[in-house]
């Protein structure tokens, strides 16, 4: 018996990027973190490409300080259901944090997409740090509390 394994390969789109000074770059549109038309042309050219899926990154949190891409990124259910519009084919990956999401939202949010996508939904289940205090009016758990309330949230 042969067992016969295959490369999962994912994109990332970012607008922006990840650094102070992304938006600055000649080739980069300024508006790449809030421009939908920008992240339609990068899911449909991966999924030319034949990539498996488009992956999003998200924070818990924005403030003061921090870089340009947080302050005005997408939220991801949001634009991958509009990316899920304009692709066929490749699969719409969000991260969504257990540490400050309710099970019952996510589920919802996550069958959404998938019925919109035609079952291409997926879901990167993280924990977070206490940046997203503020945002979500709760206590930040202790990283020893962390993964255990996230396997119950995956539960």
């Amino acid at each position: 018996m042969t067992n016969k394994k295959q490369l999962k390969i994912g994109a990332i789109i970012d607008g922006v990027g990840w650094n102070y000074m992304g938006w600055r770059h000649p080739d980069m549109p300024a508006n790449a973190s809030e421009n939908v038309d920008y992240y339609v042309q990068k899911a449909q050219r991966a999924e030319e490409g034949k990539f498996d899926m488009v992956f999003l990154a998200d924070v818990s949190h924005i403030g003061p300080g921090m870089i340009p891409h947080y302050l005005s990124m997408f939220e991801g259910v949001s634009i991958l259901s509009a990316l899920s519009m304009a692709t066929t084919r490749i699969g719409l990956t969000a991260t969504i944090a257990t540490s400050y999401a309710d099970p019952f939202t996510v589920a919802r949010q996550l069958a959404s997409l998938d019925k919109i996508s035609n079952g291409r939904a997926g879901w990167n289940a993280i924990t977070s740090n206490p940046g997203g205090l503020a945002n979500y009016s709760r206590t930040h758990l202790s990283k020893s509390d962390l993964y255990p309330m996230k396997k119950e949230f995956l539960e």
